[in-house]
């Protein structure tokens, strides 16, 4: 009898050059102002930051965000 393995079963992955971009995600109120108190306490000085969420609320969305905005501003930052 033949034994698997879980990659016999999974697809090869693409180059990242083919992976086509996630399509936009539009933050509820809650969340943009969680990432906003994020970016406010690190312009403060504070490099420990903590979000509190309730579970379900989005708290990978959050850091999603705030890496996407942290990429944006080391892109600028770069061209400056």
């Amino acid at each position: 009898m033949r034994e698997y393995s879980l990659f016999d079963f999974l697809e090869p992955r693409k180059p990242t050059s083919q992976v086509a971009p996630a399509p936009a995600v539009t933050l509820r109120p809650y969340q943009t102002e969680s990432v906003d108190c994020v970016f406010a306490e690190w312009e403060s000085g504070v490099n420990t930051t903590l979000v509190c969420l309730p579970t379900g609320c989005g708290k990978s969305v959050v850091f999603s965000e705030v890496i996407r905005r942290l990429c944006e501003q080391l892109k600028e930052n770069e061209n400056e």
